[in-house]
This record gives structure tokens, C-alpha cells and sequence, in this order.
């Protein structure tokens, strides 16, 4: 695994990067299968808090290398990252590589899908 060259270099990226149209990001509900077939390094999206991010232009500033996260690519990242990031602000981290929110109903069906007990 090689590290990547930081986090805070990818911030530092971020500045000259053009905030996303949060209203457009809030309209935009993307399916789980959508999210699903971007799952590589050249085209790599990821759930965090039910908001879809492309973390395409991260991976390579991830400090940890991108090994350890190329696994991830496609999937909901959430719970992940709070067992091994906790401390870490991953919203402001890749804030403006968000592009839309995870379906509603993908989200309400997945649920079901877990609780035996649901309607």
C-alpha cells in the first residue's frame, strides 16, 4: 500500500475547485444500482450520510494510499468511516465533490428489506 500525498493537499485542491450547486445536489436522487457501477479508480463514487460523492479526484490524496479504499468504491462508506475515522471531518474533507443524494426509495426499500418485521 502507498500512502497518498495527504488530505490536507487535497483541501488545499479544493480551493480552486467550484462549489457544487447545492440545490441541484439536493434534486439530484441517484439510485443504488446508478452507484453500484462506479466502482473504480477512474470512476469511483461513494455514499456517505445517504449524499453520493465522486471521490474520483480524492483518491489519489487519500493518505492511506488507495488500496484500502478502492474496495469501498460504489458502496455506502458511512459506518466505515466512523469505526476507523471518527475524528475525521469526511464531509468538509470532500464537500464539493458531492453530486447528488442516495434515492429515497432505494433507501426506504433497503430498510424494509432489513426489518422482517415492516409492512
Amino acid at each position: 500500500m502507498r500512502p497518498g500525498p495527504s488530505g490536507i493537499a487535497f483541501i488545499n485542491k479544493m480551493k480552486s475547485m467550484a462549489s457544487p450547486n447545492m440545490q441541484a445536489v439536493e434534486s439530484n436522487y441517484i439510485s443504488l444500482a446508478q452507484i453500484l457501477e462506479h466502482n473504480t479508480p477512474t470512476d469511483g463514487w461513494i455514499i456517505y450520510r445517504n449524499y453520493v460523492y465522486d471521490v474520483t479526484p480524492y483518491l489519489m490524496y487519500h493518505p492511506g494510499g488507495t488500496d484500502c479504499f478502492i474496495p469501498l468504491l460504489g458502496t455506502d462508506i458511512t459506518e466505515t468511516c466512523q469505526k476507523i475515522h471518527n475524528w475525521v471531518n469526511i464531509e468538509f474533507s470532500i464537500k464539493k465533490l458531492v453530486i447528488g443524494k442516495v434515492a429515497v426509495k432505494e433507501v426506504t426499500v433497503s430498510s424494509e428489506k432489513r426489518n422482517p418485521f415492516g409492512k
